[in-house]
């Protein structure tokens, strides 16, 4: 009997790689297979010079079984939504991951280690799609032994359109965060890098830092506990029973509830949380990666109903787990492939939210503003009045009415609830009665805002006044901006760096002048580094705060010197590094000349590098010392721990020397302005190692 193979064509490649459909997810591929590896954290770097993206993780890599079945089309041993070894929920099953490089560049490279053995093999698209039989395609894998970590590196090779696609891409904040938080793992580090540009999901979003202001209440729910909770500034003031039948999913929401009166407050939502009408909901995980579909969980599912059944200014997190092989998705991962199981998930969704919605709605009004009294003023005195009398000035729209508490003080009553208090005050009978301090409270003392701002009620800063007999004087300060009074109550946009003193008055009859002040700080995403009141464009540290420090004038003559450049810093590369490199060497001298940190390893007889490394050693081991830069400086903790790092710095010394000796052969502009970063970091440090006396 005769036997025949069957032949596949190389174009079947092209053919299965259109199952990816689009950038976002191609990119979501490779992050979930760097995050199915174990690796704690995953670079994307895209490079113009190079006109490369280099995915890199440090996961368990691949040995040559691994690398087939890599290889091994449509076939995959991972089981989608179960536990692998690493305590993570899967991701891949489809055997169709690598097939996303594609979606790049045609040619890509592979180097990948596992357990002291480099394989390095590459393909190009091109040559395989022209196969007459893919099988007998050969791809040559060069092993070798190394001392590198596990993980795996995959260098994609782009062209001009590839390129431009993914930096238009990218450059689009709402993709670039979506890229960045695509997955619910506060343990998986993302960086982004753009041309030497690198973005992070090492802060990660708390709801309750959001606009809260303007926060009405906080609802979460899980499907193991089947109550709905109702927080109010963060304290649980309700619950309600919500019945979940399935045990082929699970659910866990958490939301937060906004009431944005104004559109103003409603732009400092992270774009993370708008959709493609531009509105603000919550987003979807499933098996902890975005989901990128808006209808399962709609704000607005309440619209054709009454205005008091929605809350629809809502954002949050919808996390679904599931292991039921029947979980599936369309080729772009915007809806779900309709069966049993996924119409029953979107209906538990779409109930949960309408009934939610019904009746979290009938607890809001006068919880934004926390306006529950008919009135905080009285005209006769207290004693005139019943307890009855005063529960009764609690509105009868409250919700809450009957968990007010309500206590006498002198000729003040106070009421309250979940943590907050509003105060009525009562005239006393004799005119030797008692007087109080003028109040006036701000909301925040201190308040940074990213640049450009948005135009500001000042008003809305405060959160209670009250004058010597207690009566409510908001509307009647007098508010001042760096001294100069500001009559309409209005602070326009801010579109620079600015430090400003925002100063409420009144003046009692009573008891005199009544102060109170908010600093308002603004900030780009770098913060300048100032010396000698000189601004600095070229060198800056990643800081919220405007930093200001004392050092010696040679170090502030070459800050002058380097920024004069201004935008020709790229013709003068070589002066550039050799002035970056000399200003690492002052900045090392006068810490030795300070004769402090002889504990730290540094002396005179080491090369800058080993000094500098002793250093950033010195400081990582040293308790405390992070939180105390820190606090002086506002460059946050979790921040620290990631910039002062050894072989960056080291890396930098090099890239210095590398400039001044052998210019921008070697060394482009985006490089120099990488090493100016570090410089700026290791200005402060040096600044902090001197003048602050926490180092001895």
């Amino acid at each position: 009997m005769n036997t025949k193979n069957i032949v596949v064509s190389g174009n079947i490649i092209s053919e299965l790689s259109d199952k990816i459909p689009n950038i976002s997810i191609a990119l979501n591929e490779l992050i979930k297979n760097s995050y199915d590896s174990g690796s704690e954290s995953v670079d994307v770097v895209l490079n113009k010079e190079l006109k490369t993206l280099v995915v890199r993780d440090y996961g368990s890599g691949l040995d040559e079984n691994g690398i087939e079945r890599l290889l091994h089309l449509s076939k995959s041993e991972k089981v989608y939504g179960k536990i692998n070894e690493h305590h993570r929920i899967t991701q891949g099953s489809k055997g169709l991951g690598f097939l996303s490089v594609f979606k790049f560049g045609s040619y890509v490279t592979w180097e990948t280690v596992q357990d002291g053995t480099l394989n390095v093999f590459s393909i190009d698209f091109h040559k395989i799609s022209l196969e007459e039989d893919v099988t007998k395609y050969d791809i040559d894998i060069k092993s070798s032994d190394t001392d590198l970590k596990n993980g795996t590196l995959i260098r994609i090779s782009l062209n001009d359109e590839s390129y431009k696609l993914l930096v238009k891409y990218l450059e689009d904040q709402v993709n670039l965060q979506k890229v960045l938080y695509s997955m619910d793992d506060d343990s998986f580090l993302i960086n982004v890098v753009i041309n030497g540009n690198t973005f992070s999901n090492k802060e990660q979003i708390k709801l309750i830092d959001i606009v809260p202001e303007r926060q009405v209440f906080k609802i979460t729910y899980t499907s193991s506990e089947q109550e709905i909770h109702l927080f109010y500034n963060n304290i649980k003031i309700e619950s309600k029973d919500y019945r979940f039948e399935s045990n082929r999913f699970a659910v866990q929401i958490e939301l937060m509830v906004y009431d944005f009166s104004s559109q103003t407050l409603k732009k400092f939502i992270p774009n993370l949380f708008y959709n493609n009408r531009d509105e603000i909901t919550p987003l979807i995980y499933i098996n902890d990666n975005l989901f990128y579909n808006y209808d399962l969980f709609d704000p607005n599912i309440n619209r054709k109903k009454r205005s008091s059944q929605m809350i629809p200014q809502m954002i949050g997190y919808v996390r679904i787990i599931c292991d039921d092989p029947d979980l599936t998705f369309n080729s772009d991962r915007t809806r779900f492939n309709e069966n049993f199981l996924t119409i029953n998930i979107a209906n538990f969704l779409e109930n949960f939210n309408s009934e939610m919605q019904s009746w979290a709605a009938s607890k809001k009004p006068f919880l934004v503003d926390f306006s529950f009294l008919k009135k905080t003023s009285f005209d006769l005195p207290l004693k005139s009045y019943t307890m009855e009398d005063l529960y009764e000035n609690i509105r009868d729209g409250f919700a809450y009415k009957d968990k007010v508490d309500v206590k006498l003080d002198n000729n003040r009553v106070i009421y309250s609830f979940a943590g907050k208090e509003k105060v009525c005050v009562f005239p006393l009978e004799d005119s030797e009665q008692k007087r109080y301090p003028v109040s006036i409270e701000p909301k925040n003392k201190v308040i940074d805002l990213k640049i450009p701002t948005s135009q500001m009620q000042l008003l809305d800063l405060i959160d209670n006044a009250t004058d010597s007999s207690g009566n409510d004087i908001k509307q009647y300060l007098k508010i001042y901006v760096d001294d100069v009074e500001v009559s309409n109550g209005i602070l326009n946009s801010i579109k620079e760096v600015a430090y400003k003193v925002i100063r409420f008055e009144y003046q009692d009859k009573y008891t005199g002048l009544g102060t109170s002040q908010v600093i308002l700080k603004t900030f780009q995403q770098s913060s300048n580094l100032i010396g000698s009141k000189i601004k600095q464009d070229f060198i800056s540290f990643p800081s919220s705060i405007t930093y200001k420090f004392t050092l010696s004038s040679v170090i502030t003559n070459l800050y002058k010197q380097i920024n004069t450049l201004g935008d020709d810093i790229d013709k003068w590369i070589e002066l550039v590094a050799a002035g970056i490199r000399t200003t690492f060497d002052v900045c090392m001298s006068e810490i030795l000349r300070s004769g402090k940190l002889k504990s730290s390893g540094i002396n005179v007889n080491k090369n800058l590098t080993n000094n500098i490394e002793a250093l950033i050693t010195y400081i990582n081991k040293t308790q405390g010392s992070k939180k105390e830069i820190s606090n002086r400086t506002g460059i946050k903790e979790d921040s620290l721990k990631t910039l002062l790092t050894v072989y960056k710095f080291k890396e930098a010394i090099y890239d210095a020397n590398l400039g001044t000796h052998t210019s921008s052969q070697l060394i482009s502009i985006k490089e120099l302005e990488n090493i100016a970063k570090k410089l700026g970091l290791f200005v402060v440090i040096t600044n902090e190692m001197i003048n602050n006396s926490f180092f001895k």
